[in-house]
């Protein structure tokens, strides 16, 4: 082979395993919150993202029920209490759930 479809190879080699590796960090990230209130009953769970060095805008990401991402602003009172309720639940059905085994153990 010659000099310059070796080096073209190399080339070639090093920019393809560059763009693999820059797709195996990418992050999701809200890039806008809406104001708009979302319904308690829609909603399933939520994360919160932090701006840092991956996202740009600290936000609450609502997940619902029919799989939708929703991204709403951190400090709006609504989102607030939805965070509450949401916790709320989650306590009592893992306080339910340890109750449950509880039973079952005495059994």
């Amino acid at each position: 082979m010659s000099l310059k479809v070796i080096t073209l190879l190399l080339l070639a080699s090093i920019l393809w395993s560059s763009s693999e590796a820059n797709t195996e960090g990418a992050v999701d990230c809200c890039l806008a919150t809406s104001e708009k209130v979302i319904p308690r009953k829609a909603v399933v769970s939520y994360s919160r993202q932090e701006a840092d060095g991956d996202c740009i805008i600290s936000a609450v990401l609502f997940i619902t029920k029919n799989g939708y991402r929703l991204c709403a602003p951190p400090n709006a009172k609504w989102v607030k209490a939805l965070i509450r309720k949401l916790n709320k639940k989650a306590q009592a059905k893992k306080l339910k759930n340890e109750k449950k085994r509880g039973q079952v153990a005495a059994r």
